[in-house]
């Protein structure tokens, strides 16, 4: 089970740098259904492999990726089946959990 909590905006300064350089130059919106859910799955990736890139999961940073987790054009699997497996990492020990 995952805990989220609040946390104040200026603590997300690692993922806020992410997130603007991804969002700037976003052509998705622009894009067919299929095309725009496959960026959106992609930007999903390339977002958790930023933020555990060293090994570490911050609670600002999983907090970043339940929140691109449920946005979007709708449900997506494939978008569970990442986070599922990052939640595998987790409980595997390669990520650690830093508060």
């Amino acid at each position: 089970m995952v805990m989220v909590r609040e946390t104040p905006v200026s603590s997300r300064n690692r993922v806020q740098g992410y997130a603007s350089s991804r969002v700037q130059g976003d052509s998705s919106k622009r894009l067919g259904g299929n095309d725009a859910r496959q960026q959106e799955l992609s930007d999903f990736q390339h977002l958790i492999e930023h933020l555990t890139a060293d090994g570490r999961l911050a609670r600002r940073d999983e907090e970043a990726i339940l929140s691109a987790l449920v946005a979007g054009e709708g449900f997506s699997t494939a978008k569970c089946a990442l986070f599922r497996q990052l939640q595998e990492r987790v409980w595997r020990a390669e990520l650690y959990l830093d508060s």
